[in-house]
């Protein structure tokens, strides 16, 4: 998922077995075989809801919703008067996160975007270090496809970043990371191989 410059949200969808029929509405109702077949990437206006459907015949095998928010934050640091929430799991309304400034979690820090239900893209494109003791969280979301942290140095001693449980998350960007003792990593639970700058098989 990205933005336009008109504040619009552009969709880009995959389904995990690649050669399924997938339909998709705008208004919140629920797609079938007559609805508008996905043919590439989709336009979404702030405040819409789309609605997807993998349909087989005329059997919808499968639907996901995503409408919201993205929540973009331009902070430094998280700790030491960072200064904003950063416990946002199980929001609804959060389909993107966007973090170009954030260049550090600081030490003992908890930043979770767990069991967001509609998160679809997770863009840290500054973040270098995780301090030590952290809790990185974005675990069970189900919608997940990128998780992208290109500038990442450092995880500290005895972090745990935690991305298990998210089925469809097949592309993930990390930089060439250092890891401290004790520290946990955990990428299980999906459905799709990922692919990236490191692998986490």
């Amino acid at each position: 998922m990205s933005q336009d410059n008109y504040g619009n949200y552009i969709v880009d969808l995959r389904h995990p077995e690649g050669d399924v029929s997938l339909f998709y509405t705008l208004d919140g109702s629920q797609p079938n075989s007559g609805s508008t077949p996905y043919t590439g990437p989709i336009t979404l206006a702030p405040g819409q809801t789309l609605t997807i459907a993998s349909i087989n015949g005329e059997t919808v095998t499968a639907t996901a919703t995503c409408g919201g928010d993205i929540l973009e934050f331009a902070n430094d640091t998280i700790g030491n008067g960072g200064g904003f929430p950063f416990d946002q799991h199980d929001s609804v309304d959060i389909v993107a996160v966007v973090f170009n400034g954030l260049a550090h979690l600081a030490d003992s820090q908890t930043l979770t975007f767990a069991t967001c239900p509609n998160l679809a893209t997770a863009e840290f494109n500054a973040f270098a270090t995780i301090g030590a003791g952290c809790t990185f969280d974005i675990s069970g979301c189900d919608l997940l496809t990128s998780l992208s942290m290109p500038a990442l140095a450092t995880i500290g001693a005895n972090v745990t970043f935690n991305a298990s449980d998210c089925p469809l998350l097949a592309e993930v960007t990390l930089g060439d990371f250092i890891v401290g003792n004790g520290a946990e990593i955990n990428f299980s639970g999906r459905s799709r191989r990922i692919a990236g700058t490191r692998n986490f098989e």
